[in-house]
C-alpha cells in the first residue's frame, strides 16, 4: 500500500529480532 516516494511516519520499537517499525501511517500529499 506504499509507493516509492510516499511520505510516511512511524515509530520504531525494539523486538527480539531487532528494531521494527510500528504504527506506520501514510501521510496524505495535499
Amino acid at each position: 500500500y506504499l509507493d516509492e516516494g510516499d511520505q510516511v511516519e512511524y515509530e520504531v520499537e525494539d523486538s527480539d529480532r531487532g528494531p521494527k517499525a510500528i504504527n506506520v501511517k501514510k501521510l496524505e500529499n495535499n
